[in-house]
């Protein structure tokens, strides 16, 4: 992916995935960054019965 330039969004999420649930002290570093902090699950939850969007 690299090489090519191209970053194809699935591949992304698989690897980042891959990262955040590794288990262990592996990828560590990235665990414990402000960057890691964006993948976290903050609990926002669009309610069905709400009429609007939530952004």
């Amino acid at each position: 992916m690299l090489r090519t330039g191209k970053y194809p969004i699935p591949s992304i999420i698989d690897i980042v995935n891959s990262i955040r649930l590794a288990k262990g002290n592996v990828f560590a570093e990235w665990k414990n960054s402000d960057t890691a902090k964006l993948f976290e699950d903050h609990g926002y939850k669009n309610k069905k019965e709400c009429g609007g969007y939530f952004f």
